[in-house]
């Protein structure tokens, strides 16, 4: 038997997902029968505000659990490390968890918390102890993933992002023993969502999904993830903000958010992820809209510079491909069909709107080039200085 012509594939995946319209109305059942007797709670306080579905939901999560420990998430931008120690005293008693499992409701940062807290139940000390990837810990709460938006996939993911308010760093607390044991899909929750959160959440999904399949690290596995979300996301995110009371959209962008984070999470996020970071942390941008702004660029380098691998997704655009293409056309057309959609959906094609400009520019020449060097190294494409001197001056309207 030969075995020259054969790669070994990784995969991981650890998802457990009940999805569809009402199904979070059974989440009180799901807790009991898990065992858990106390839950925490960790709910966006904006979307008890706006959403009575939502109310609904905690009251019955009260009602069955009188002991429940609720924390209501009214932060005005994305978690801290020090937000965590201001936090973390509700789930702990003395030594040991105050709880016995914690329950997110709510996008990415709910959801992170509710990794964080349930990591900080169980072993002392301050968040920043545990920053990056820690090790020798115990084991946290098991906790449980209710996203009220479609886009993180942190359901199916075991990173939670937080800031170093100090060093305006985003490090994150990292560990496989955060993977929720159970996320709920329930498209009620997202079509009761803001405009502005609910396409600031799909287009952190579309930036997911592009940069984990032209990863150098993607998979042929990784990859099929990564393109059913494009099927997905391509087709169901504008129609969802045609229509934001679209169940049916709504349940299809939260599954492709969950394939999206299942693709990436098995292949890497890229310069567009990696340059969103600085935006968030400096300038306060809406993570998904921080990526946005700079995927279609990336994509359409990408093509410039000759690598078609784009064109495998034209026949899951909305209308197909010309299958006598050649890779070079369908490659063109999807970069087209994007750079189209992004624009149609407000993102802007340069940094101005968000208040950078040419006195950003070496700052994000350093980013690039040094700082984060390796997430640019997983793109498909090597840019050279003079591409990102070109490119980052004509968004910035600078140059170097």
């Amino acid at each position: 038997m030969t075995t020259n012509a054969v790669t070994p594939i990784n995969l991981m995946l650890r998802a457990n997902l009940r999805c569809g319209p009402h199904v979070v109305e059974t989440l009180p059942d799901q807790i009991a029968e898990l065992g858990y007797r106390i839950p925490g709670l960790v709910v966006d306080g904006s979307v008890l505000d706006a959403s009575s579905y939502a109310r609904a939901a905690v009251e019955s999560l009260r009602r069955r659990f009188p002991a429940v420990v609720i924390l209501e998430y009214r932060e005005p931008f994305e978690p801290t490390y020090q937000f965590l120690d201001r936090v973390s005293g509700s789930v702990r008693a003395g030594d040991g968890p105050a709880v016995d499992c914690l329950v997110g409701i709510g996008g990415g940062s709910v959801m992170d918390t509710a990794k964080a807290l349930a990591m900080l139940a169980t072993n002392p000390g301050e968040a920043l102890r545990y920053r990056g990837f820690p090790t020798d810990i115990r084991a946290p709460l098991p906790n449980i993933a209710v996203p009220t938006t479609a886009g993180t996939g942190s359901e199916v993911a075991y990173n939670a992002v937080f800031t170093d308010e100090n060093e305006q760093r985003k490090l994150g607390i990292n560990s496989v023993l955060n993977y929720p044991i159970l996320g709920i899909l329930d498209p009620l929750l997202v079509v009761g969502a803001p405009r502005g959160v609910m396409l600031s959440s799909g287009l952190d999904a579309l930036v997911h999904t592009l940069e984990g399949y032209v990863s150098v690290k993607a998979t042929a596995l990784s990859r099929l993830f990564s393109a059913e979300a494009f099927r997905r996301v391509m087709c169901h995110l504008p129609a969802l903000m045609e229509d934001p009371s679209s169940v049916a959209d709504a349940q299809e962008m939260q599954i492709g958010a969950a394939f999206a984070m299942l693709g990436m999470s098995n292949a890497s996020s890229g310069p567009s992820g990696a340059l969103s970071y600085y935006l968030g942390t400096h300038f306060k941008v809406p993570h998904g809209h921080a990526g946005a702004v700079f995927i279609g660029h990336v994509m359409a380098m990408n093509h410039r510079h000759g690598w078609y691998g784009l064109g495998d997704l034209a026949p899951l655009l909305p209308g197909g491909a010309d299958a006598e293409a050649t890779p070079e056309a369908r490659s063109g057309r999807v970069v087209a069909v994007l750079t189209e959609l992004l624009a149609r959906l407000g993102v802007p094609a340069t940094l101005a709107p968000y208040e950078l400009g040419p006195a950003q520019l070496p700052e994000l020449l350093q980013l690039a080039t040094v700082t984060f060097k390796a997430a640019f190294a997983l793109n498909p494409v090597a840019f050279t200085s003079s591409d990102l001197r070109s490119w980052l001056g004509a968004m910035t309207g600078g140059t170097a």
